[in-house]
């Protein structure tokens, strides 16, 4: 089932604190991938730059996580993930299995949320897509990651990359692989 997401109105998954997060969802032979940044009071300059302007994403793994890095416009968010914290982590590597088997002119699309975590109100929703390259850097920094993972384990991998990458520069400067998301 397909949620229509809209400007204006309240979602009850935005995340509470602002930032970025990402939700990885299995759908067969890919995975559906929503950014969600939450900003407190977003300028409209910011939603423009989120739902308008070129975007550039990065991915950069670590031994643990998998983070993305967006950034472009004057603005710039990371967002840590790893499969093995999820409930239906073995689903999600499934579908991320089948990346590899992808056309090379393949792409698939990625959804940018932004809200406003006062209220949950969505500010802005973009449709992007990204390269069978970028899917493949992705899912192996992903299937690479620990099929299962303690609370505990996830927070100690955050700590130490948040030492090693004290910035979202750091991370682009350490990134697999940056592309501009296109539509």
């Amino acid at each position: 089932m397909t949620t229509m997401l809209r400007v204006g109105e309240t979602w009850d998954l935005a995340p509470a604190g602002e930032g970025m997060t990402l939700q990885l969802v299995p759908a067969g032979d890919h995975a559906s991938l929503t950014i969600i940044v939450s900003l407190r009071k977003p300028a409209a300059s910011e939603i423009k730059a989120l739902t308008k302007k070129p975007l550039q994403f990065g991915v950069t793994q670590s031994q643990v996580l998998t983070w993305v890095t967006l950034f472009g416009d004057q603005l710039s968010f990371d967002a840590p993930y790893a499969s093995g914290i999820e409930k239906n982590s073995a689903d999600i590597r499934a579908s991320l299995s089948h990346v590899e088997s992808w056309t090379d002119k393949t792409r698939n699309a990625a959804t940018i949320v932004v809200t406003d975590p006062r209220n949950k109100e969505i500010k802005g929703v973009r449709l992007i897509s990204l390269s069978k390259t970028w899917w493949s850097v992705f899912s192996r920094s992903v299937v690479a990651g620990p099929e299962v993972l303690s609370r505990e384990t996830y927070d100690a991998a955050y700590m130490s990359d948040q030492r090693r990458y004290p910035t979202t520069q750091h991370l682009v400067r350490a990134a697999e692989i940056i592309e501009s998301g296109g539509v």
